[in-house]
């Protein structure tokens, strides 16, 4: 009984603080142990995830209006290249047409392709029609680029009778310094000329 008496008696509470506190201190070595081996979450001012977090949450709301936005920009890039060039110009409804028929189907191409596509098309179905329709579109650009050329001396044709009519226009009556032809008569003349 003597070594009874030499071990100290523990209240209740003691035992029951003792073991609250070695429960917490193994929870915070495990939680420790855990945040070790839990893999590093990137931090929200790293871009990249940032970002793909953003477009996660907006895609599915906006994500078609911004294509719908893209397309359009590209459409009207496409449109401008395209038709900046005088040798599409007669071919436009049809390519046009073809054009909307695919974004319609959700198959946008370029104009280039398709207006190729339609070359191709018309030559195969009737080569002669083709080769007449081709002629007469150059002979369209001939005349064009001949009715604006310069008017210089060597003129024939139209481009003598718009000098003539030029020539009259221009006269300066020598005393006043004013013109000869009133503006009204110069108008008239000149109706139709491009310079």
């Amino acid at each position: 009984m003597a070594e009874e008496q030499d071990q100290p008696e523990y209240a209740k509470e003691q035992i029951d603080a003792y073991i609250a506190e070695q429960v917490k201190a193994n929870m915070a070595a495990i939680q420790q142990a855990e945040a070790a081996n839990r893999p590093q979450q990137q931090q929200p001012d790293d871009k990249v995830a940032y970002e793909k977090q953003v477009r996660e949450v907006l895609d599915p709301i906006y994500g078609i209006h911004v294509d719908a936005a893209n397309f359009n920009a590209a459409d009207a890039k496409d449109y401008v290249d395209f038709y900046n060039d005088d040798i599409h110009r007669e071919y436009k409804e049809e390519v046009e047409a073809a054009f909307q028929l695919a974004k319609q189907q959700g198959r946008p191409t370029s104009r280039n392709t398709l207006y190729r596509y339609i070359l191709g098309d018309t030559y195969t179905n009737d080569p002669t029609k083709f080769t007449e329709r081709q002629k007469a579109i150059q002979q369209k650009q001939l005349d064009r680029a001949s009715a604006s050329g310069d008017v210089g001396g060597g003129v024939v044709g139209r481009e003598r009778e718009a000098v003539a009519a030029l020539s009259d226009v221009t006269k300066v009556d020598p005393n006043t310094g004013k013109y000869v032809m009133p503006l009204a008569d110069m108008e008239k003349a000149l109706e139709g000329m491009t310079f």
